[in-house]
């Protein structure tokens, strides 16, 4: 159930605009492989989660090294 619902409910990034998406540290093609490589009763939101890191420390280490 619980996937289910973090499912839904990261189903709204879908139709949040590029510029959003880059706010919180995703991009369309993020959003687009998290659904298309989880299954119709996977939770999307650890890969998500692991883009969004992985993006953060590629920002900070091109400005901190």
């Amino acid at each position: 159930v619980h996937a289910l619902l973090n499912r839904s409910n990261a189903g709204g990034l879908r139709e949040l605009d590029d510029h959003m998406l880059d706010d919180i540290g995703l991009t369309r093609s993020d959003v687009q492989r998290a659904f298309a490589v989880t299954g119709r009763f996977e939770d999307p939101t650890p890969d998500l989660a692991r883009s969004v890191r992985a993006r953060a420390w590629r920002r900070f280490a091109k400005t901190h090294y």
